[in-house]
């Protein structure tokens, strides 16, 4: 959990794959919370790849006092072939062609 917690200091992506954020989640909230309160925050991306994916972005965003809506991203699939390629049409800055949470 320590090395998690290192890792994200320094990346300027988290993806979190199949997670509904719920309480006991804990762990994951902390993590986010860590990588979202790095000085460069605004320019970071926390990306979510679920099948219920806008539900738990909306759950990132109202925990935020300030307006995270462009640091988190949300990619509402399974993690198969069509989310991965849009996963890293994401990772490589590109326009995204589905909708935008």
């Amino acid at each position: 959990m320590i090395d998690a917690l290192k890792a994200a200091a320094p990346t300027d992506r988290l993806i979190v794959v199949g997670c509904a954020l719920r309480p006991e989640d804990a762990f994951l909230s902390l993590l986010i919370t860590h990588f979202l309160q790095q000085p460069n925050w605004s320019s970071r991306r926390v990306i979510v790849v679920d099948p219920r994916a806008n539900e738990v972005c909306g759950r990132i965003r109202n925990y935020w006092g300030v307006n995270v809506s462009r640091q988190i991203v949300a990619i509402e699939s399974t993690l198969e072939a069509s989310a991965v390629t849009e996963l890293l049409t994401i990772i490589k800055g590109e326009p995204r062609t589905q909708h935008v949470a």
